[in-house]
């Protein structure tokens, strides 16, 4: 705390870095007026709603001067944008990171406010080991982040609350380009890119686990992406990725190569073999080896396996029955969990995939859902870890990626803290 409270204020560079990347300057436009979010000043408007001097969705403010992003059908007079913006820097052999949360609020008939508060600090030391100071929240918020920023910041810890976890460990939106790091966190490895991923969480799994830091140095990003939003602390074949690394050959997709292993695994292959773990195509590969697979399950199970489906569908009903009512939903598509084996089977021979040959519902720690468009067509099928609460993967027929891809992830996120909810009660419970 003594160190924190010597960490300096925002630069006026910094300061001004986080307002320039914090939201659009917009015309926000509906059928009775349109206003400039900078300036807050009315704009023209014609009969068809439309600002004069448009061109590509864009228009001029003709009291302030700035060009506008056209946002038709916007209510209200108060349009509000917030990101969390990390500032990476080192104090006393610490890694530090710095959240701070940004709000930028455009009222019309007034200028433009922001405000930039820090939140959240993580000092992680060169062993890996975690230190949080942060400010209290208001318990009564829906969100887990009301942070209540007229009291001091103070040490927290993650057993104080089941949503800590989520709550400290902050992805940010936006990280200062300029940036400091600490010689171990270098020598370990970090050429400084955090890969869309928790910062601090990077930091702390180089330094703290050696087969994260292997990976790192031998540019295994894909695996060291995967294995993160795993909350995995070991490499699985981990004997595989050094044939790899002697062949030269960096893993694309981590995902797909794991089930193609365990797929080479049951098939009784030479897991040694460059020939099978280092496919020139990888998805081609993956796809013949799980239909391998598939096809021997089917000879061995004929008999076996509608008394081992029997035994799993009641297992599978008391792990997840609690999540058996969600379902989110949009103008395009809604997603709900699979309830039964028999739908993980249906699932996995509709959209040719591996969701029931690998036995997905099995896995405690892991929710599978389907996306599906309105008129019942699958679209893509997706796992989630109950523990990180991490898209582990979501995939469309043959392991592809569809056009609903970032919409269904989206979608996903928007509502993430319904499975949270649920399995915080679950937890209780136990």
């Amino acid at each position: 705390m003594e160190l924190s409270a010597k960490l300096p204020p925002l630069s006026p560079s910094q300061r001004a870095w986080a307002l320039s990347h914090i939201g659009t300057p917009t015309a926000y436009v509906n059928k009775r007026n349109a206003w400039c979010s900078e300036c807050g000043e009315p704009l023209p408007m014609r009969k068809s709603s439309l600002l004069v001097d448009v061109i590509e969705d864009k228009t001029i403010c003709p009291h302030c001067g700035k060009e506008l992003t056209i946002q038709k059908n916007t209510t209200g007079s108060i349009h509000r944008n917030s990101c969390y913006y990390t500032i990476v820097t080192t104090c006393k052999g610490y890694q530090v990171f710095r959240h701070f949360l940004v709000v930028r609020n455009a009222i019309r008939t007034c200028e433009i406010t922001y405000a930039i508060n820090e939140a959240v600090q993580i000092w992680v030391n060169s062993n890996g080991k975690e230190t949080i100071v942060a400010r209290d929240v208001n318990s009564t918020s829906y969100y887990i982040d009301s942070w209540l920023f007229n009291h001091d910041m103070s040490i927290k810890h993650k057993c104080d609350s089941y949503y800590a976890h989520t709550r400290y460990e902050i992805r940010p939106s936006f990280i200062y380009p300029n940036r400091k790091y600490i010689p171990t966190l270098k020598r370990n490895g970090f050429k400084g890119d955090f890969m869309d991923l928790t910062p601090s969480e990077v930091a702390k799994n180089i330094l703290s686990n050696n087969d994260y830091e292997f990976l790192i140095k031998t540019k295994q990003i894909s695996l060291f992406k995967y294995l993160c939003k795993k909350g995995s602390t070991s490499i699985p074949y981990k004997y595989a990725v050094n044939i790899c690394n002697r062949n030269n050959y960096i893993i694309k997709d981590a995902s797909l190569w794991f089930d193609m292993m365990d797929a080479l695994a049951y098939l009784d292959k030479d897991l040694r073999s460059p020939h099978y773990i280092c496919p020139s195509n990888l998805k081609a590969a993956h796809d013949k080896y799980i239909e391998q697979k598939i096809k021997m399950e089917n000879q061995k199970r004929e008999e076996q396996e509608r008394e081992d489906a029997l035994k799993w569908e009641k297992k599978y009903k008391e792990m997840k029955e609690r999540f058996f009512d969600l379902n989110f939903s949009n103008d395009h598509l809604s997603i709900k969990v699979l309830r039964t084996v028999a739908e993980f089977e249906q699932e996995g021979t509709a959209m040719h995939h591996c969701v029931f040959a690998r036995g997905y519902y099995k896995e405690e720690d892991s929710l599978i859902l389907s996306a599906r468009k309105h008129n019942g067509e699958r679209i893509e099928t997706i796992e989630v870890n109950l523990d990180t609460f991490e898209i582990i993967q979501s995939r469309g027929v043959c392991n592809s990626k569809t056009e609903f891809h970032d919409e269904i992830l989206q979608l996903m996120k928007d509502n993430m803290y319904k499975i949270k909810m649920i399995t915080a009660s679950l937890k209780a419970v136990a």
